[in-house]
């Protein structure tokens, strides 16, 4: 997911309830080019570098900045105008690959900057250089509302992090539960909303053009015995214990839950997606990858300082899938999850864990299982 970054806002009066878009720009990548000693022309190595680059981003829904730089070898002034002919070498190229004028924007910073020592060649040869970095344009507009308790309607403080395909941002709620944030115009996104003696609430919601100028309401259930919630954006890889990269932001809103509110107690729970067929043992194969998966979630908590006192992991198999009879791959992805539930400390303490067979392996996902579903 690329990360939010604004450049600049090219409607920036917007008052809390406004409704206007804004563009703003999304980092992409980028691309550096170096120079010989005293020159700003471009080699060949340096064109062909540019051409690859240029090619991947033709059209007017991408910006540029250029930044260039020289080393330390001349006075200060010859290496700022040095490294502004440096800039201009970039844009002439991008130019020349049909960027408009309007789409660039360049600085160039003599030898203020670098990035290694001059005190030797290769330190000096480092610091001759400029690099362009492409941005996408990204409509946002402002999402307004307010975090509350479920039961007593007050607002509440809470931290923010709406995600989607595309994007990510971040927010703080003030005293009063109220807050803003840009999100993407047209697109769906997720809002995970963590607040201290409260459960981890997430809500998906489209962002329409121009929606309701009403804030949105967000109640959140405080912490009881008995409640929990399901961490549904904590992938495995097929038939594995093992965790996909992108599951780290929501195993990392676990993990500040349970920081936040430290006398809590949780069971984690492993499912797997294995429907049209009746619950698989407890001695299953199938069985004991539900119980590896919650183990690996129950081992990165006590590896980041979670005392194993206040958990448990169980497995459950199949036996309790939201969608038995999945055909469709988000089915079968909500039937293939970790769920947290908020137990007494002292049933964490006296309760065993759910056992494995000494030895067992589920990092390879070698083991064949009862259909050709991925659990």
């Amino acid at each position: 997911m690329k990360q939010f970054l604004f450049l600049a806002f090219l409607f920036l009066h917007c008052s809390i309830f406004a409704q206007e878009t804004f563009d703003s720009l999304l980092y992409n990548s980028d691309v550096q080019v170096n120079f010989e000693s005293d020159k700003h022309t471009l080699d060949e190595k340096a064109i062909s570098i540019l051409d690859s680059f240029s090619m991947l981003y033709a059209g007017e829904m991408y910006r540029f900045t250029i930044h260039a730089h020289t080393d330390d070898v001349g006075s200060d002034e010859y290496n700022i105008q040095l490294s502004g002919r440096r800039a201009d070498a970039l844009k002439d190229h991008l130019l020349s690959q049909g960027v408009g004028e309007d789409l660039i924007q360049i600085q160039y910073f003599g030898e203020q900057l670098p990035i290694q020592s001059n005190e030797s060649e290769s330190g000096r040869q480092a610091n001759r250089r400029a690099t362009i970095k492409a941005y996408d344009v990204i409509e946002l507009q402002w999402l307004t509302g307010v975090v509350k308790d479920e039961e007593s309607g007050e607002g509440i403080s809470a931290f923010i992090k709406l995600h989607s395909k595309t994007f990510e941002n971040h927010t703080k709620t003030d005293s009063s539960g109220q807050f803003k944030i840009a999100a993407p115009a047209g697109e769906v996104v997720g809002l995970d909303i963590r607040a201290k003696g409260f459960l981890l609430e997430t809500k998906m919601m489209r962002i329409k053009p121009l929606m309701s100028i009403k804030p949105i309401q967000l109640p959140m259930p405080r912490i009881a015995v008995g409640k929990g919630f399901s961490l549904d954006r904590l992938f495995f890889e097929g038939n594995k214990d093992v965790l996909k990269d992108k599951s780290a932001e929501i195993f990392n809103g676990l993990l500040f839950f349970m920081q936040d509110n430290d006398e809590v107690c949780i069971e984690i729970g492993g499912h797997i997606n294995l429907p049209h067929v009746k619950p698989v043992t407890k001695a299953s194969w199938n069985n004991q990858l539900s119980i590896a998966r919650a183990k690996k979630v129950h081992d990165l908590l006590h590896k980041n300082n979670i005392n194993r006192e206040r958990m448990l992991y169980k497995g459950y198999g199949n036996s309790k899938m939201v969608y038995p009879k999945a055909n469709e791959e988000f089915q079968m992805a909500k039937n293939r999850r970790v769920e947290i539930e908020i137990i007494d400390c002292s049933r964490a303490v006296s309760e065993s864990d759910d056992e494995l067979p000494e030895g067992t392996d589920f990092s390879t996902g070698e083991r064949k299982v009862l259909n050709s579903r991925i659990n």
